[in-house]
C-alpha cells in the first residue's frame, strides 16, 4: 500500500503535484518553503477542504485516524495523569509496546501515573514520541522529531523507527538533521516549487553539497569523515549509515 497524490491544485502553492509514497520505508520530503511544507501537511491531514486532487492510500482517501503525526512542538498533556494523554482517543494499545518503548527510553512506568507538571522537557518529549508509535497507524508523520533529544535518545528513536517500517508502514519525516537522516531514510522527495525531484541513492544525495546547500542542509559526519580519508589517506571506505559500522569498515582497511 502508498499514498498516491494526484495532480493537487492548491491556491498559488501547489500546481499538478505528484506524489507517491511506499510503505515499508522511511521518506524524507523536503520543500523549498515553511508554507508549502505546512500546506502538505494540513492536506493529509484533512484540514483543507478547497483542493483538487485525490490524496489516496491505497484505493480509499487518507483519512485522520489513519496518521499519527509526531509536531516539532509537542501538544500540551491535560489530563490527571500521563498514561491518559499518550492514550487519549484510543479505543485499544498494545501495552507491551508501551511498556517496551518506556523501557528503551530508560522510563520506568511510574512516570504513566505523573502528570507532564512532574516531568523534565526531556521525559515529556519521549513520552509524546511514545504516543505517536503506539496509535497503530498505517501512516506516521515525523516533524523535526530529533529536537529536545540527547544522542543516546536519538538512537533509540532511530531503533524504533526501523522496526517500525518494517510493519508495511508509510513513515514521512520532515527534518534538517543530516546525521539523524543518513541512518533512517530510503527515499527523498525534494518538491521545488511544482517540480519533484526524487532521490533513492541517499549516499549520493548526502554527498552533493550543491543539493545540500541549496536545502540549508550539513553533510552528514560519517561522509565527512569518509571524504577526508579518500582525499588525504587515499583509502576508499563504503557507505556506512552510523559510526560503529564505519569503524568496523577501517578494521577491515587497516
Amino acid at each position: 500500500m502508498e499514498i498516491n497524490i494526484k495532480n493537487l491544485n492548491y491556491k498559488n502553492i501547489f500546481e499538478n503535484l505528484n506524489l507517491n509514497i511506499k510503505e515499508n520505508k522511511v521518506t524524507l520530503i523536503l520543500t523549498k518553503s515553511k508554507t508549502q511544507k505546512t500546506t502538505l501537511l494540513n492536506l493529509l491531514f484533512g484540514k483543507f477542504k478547497d483542493y483538487k486532487c485525490d490524496i489516496l492510500l491505497g484505493d480509499k482517501k487518507v483519512e485522520y485516524d489513519d496518521i499519527s503525526y509526531l509536531k516539532q512542538e509537542s501538544d500540551s498533556f491535560f489530563n490527571i495523569n500521563l498514561l491518559e494523554d499518550i492514550t487519549y482517543n484510543l479505543k485499544k494499545y498494545d501495552k507491551e509496546e508501551l511498556n517496551d518503548m518506556l523501557k528503551l527510553f530508560n522510563l520506568d512506568d511510574t512516570i504513566l501515573n505523573k502528570n507532564y507538571l512532574e516531568i523534565s522537557n526531556s521525559e515529556y518529549r519521549k513520552l509524546y514520541i511514545i504516543a505517536t508509535f503506539i496509535r497503530n497507524s498505517k501512516i506516521i508523520v515525523l516533524d523535526n522529531p530529533t529536537i529536545g533529544l540527547d544522542q543516546k535518545s536519538i538512537q533509540t528513536l532511530i531503533k524504533i523507527i526501523k522496526r517500525t517500517k518494517r510493519k508495511n508502514k508509510i513513515i514521512i519525516t520532515l527534518s534538517n538533521d543530516s546525521n539523524f537522516l543518513l541512518q533512517i531514510i530510503n527515499d527523498i522527495i525534494i518538491i521545488d516549487n511544482d517540480e519533484i525531484i526524487k532521490i533513492d541513492n541517499k549516499y549520493e544525495f548526502f554527498d552533493n553539497k550543491k543539493i545540500l546547500s541549496k536545502i540549508n542542509m550539513d553533510t552528514p559526519d560519517i561522509i565527512k569523515f569518509k571524504n577526508i580519508l579518500l582525499k588525504e589517506k587515499n583509502i576508499k571506505l563504503n557507505n556506512q549509515d552510523n559510526i560503529n559500522d564505519l569503524i568496523k569498515e577501517i578494521y577491515r582497511n587497516a
